[in-house]
């Protein structure tokens, strides 16, 4: 969604699915108030797993193609924890994310897939999903469709909700 915001921006698309944080910074006129891409509180899609405590992290590994979720993070730490650790992008996520950082943002398969394998007990796991809901009681969107051209709204609605 991160690169069909830089298309839709420079007018390549009529339409996208792009991060929601990149609609609140200007990209794309209008959104499609449907089909959207949400994090459940309950599902752990979108987790900090850290080496302490959140208000102790300094550096944190998040993905390159993770707008929103950096976004959440930025939020929920500060708001939660009174934390504004660096989120530094790494671009290769392999290998133990503890000789360079205190924690490693995880979204979407690769949360779930951590919670699956039953995390490392020397770490602390934060939901950010949930943590979201109890900080705002609002549905966490992590991407909408959007588009420019207002004439269009009838038929990007026809495509995508039918």
């Amino acid at each position: 969604p991160g690169l069909l915001a830089e298309s839709l921006y420079r007018g390549q698309l009529d339409a996208a699915l792009v991060p929601s944080i990149e609609f609140l910074r200007g990209v794309g006129g209008y959104y499609l108030d449907g089909p959207a891409l949400i994090a459940r509180p309950s599902a752990g899609s979108l987790l900090l797993v850290s080496k302490g405590p959140a208000e102790s992290l300094k550096r944190v590994a998040v993905c390159e193609f993770c707008r929103s979720p950096v976004a959440v993070t930025r939020i929920v730490l500060a708001e939660k924890f009174g934390a504004t650790p660096d989120l530094c992008v790494n671009k290769n996520m392999r290998g133990d994310w503890r000789e360079q950082y205190d924690g490693v943002l995880l979204t979407g398969d690769r949360g779930l897939d951590y919670l699956a394998e039953r995390p490392d007990p020397d770490v602390t796991v934060i939901n950010l999903a949930e943590l979201w809901d109890e900080l705002t009681s609002l549905t966490l969107v992590m991407s909408l469709w959007v588009y420019n051209d207002k004439a269009l709204a009838g038929q990007i609605t026809k495509i995508m909700v039918l």
